[in-house]
């Protein structure tokens, strides 16, 4: 019953600081200067069609737990980015339902998000489960967003030589 619960609160506190318009307007991709194709290719702007979760995505790992009703999974992240991340599991989270994620990003930072099944690939062995951001409150995106950055300079700096 401890899951049940969690997820309430999750839920809840996510409720209360998620302003009540649709949350896609809010997630452009982190700005970046120069375009870094092997690990991302961050974009200005989304292009027709295109998805926030397929929008700018970095190849990092960050160690993410997910709790669902009846199951929960501790892993970490192949890719992140504004829309949502993607990580190696055993098994499969429900495609529908409510599925509470908590990132840890680095010097205590953590972002809680409800997120939503994007895609399911087999590989190896294990299950590539791609998750897209449902719920995400003004300053656990503020949170994601100033990461990702972080991100875009550091492999934009490693590259130039600095």
């Amino acid at each position: 019953m401890r899951m049940n619960s969690e997820i309430s609160w999750a839920t809840e506190l996510l409720r209360e600081n998620t302003p009540d318009e649709p949350m896609t307007a809010n997630l452009a991709p982190p700005a970046v200067t120069a375009p870094t194709r092997q690990v991302a290719e961050p974009q200005e702007a989304l292009r027709p069609g295109q998805t926030p979760r397929a929008a700018s995505r970095f190849s990092v790992a960050v160690q993410v737990g997910l709790t669902w009703t009846g199951g929960n999974a501790r892993a970490f992240t192949l890719d992140l980015g504004a829309g949502g991340f993607s990580a190696l599991l055993a098994s499969q989270p429900p495609a529908s339902g409510e599925i509470v994620t908590t990132l840890r990003l680095r010097h205590g930072d953590v972002v809680t998000a409800l997120v939503g099944v994007a895609g399911v690939r087999r590989r190896s062995g294990s299950l590539r489960v791609s998750f897209v951001f449902q719920r995400l409150s003004d300053g656990d995106r503020k949170r994601l967003e100033r990461y990702l950055g972080d991100q875009a300079g550091g492999i934009l700096g490693a590259r130039s030589g600095s």
